[in-house]
């Protein structure tokens, strides 16, 4: 996380089917770039480029996993 570079404020409709697209793949067990461990919140603040808590703002009791 880079946050010179960071991803902030309202969220972009192709931001927003990014993310599902990554949620599907955590959820399969079929992402990259994600450790054994690593948490949904965690993996999609990674991959979107954001903070967790942007993550955790935009899907608080939408999604599941760790």
């Amino acid at each position: 996380f880079d946050p010179s570079f960071s991803r902030a404020g309202k969220w972009t409709q192709e931001e927003e089917d990014f993310a599902k697209k990554l949620i599907l793949e955590f959820e399969a067990g079929t992402a990259r770039d994600c450790e054994d461990g690593c948490t949904l919140r965690a993996f999609l603040a990674k991959r979107l480029n954001c903070s967790a808590m942007r993550v955790s703002k935009k899907f608080a009791g939408k999604v599941n996993g760790k």
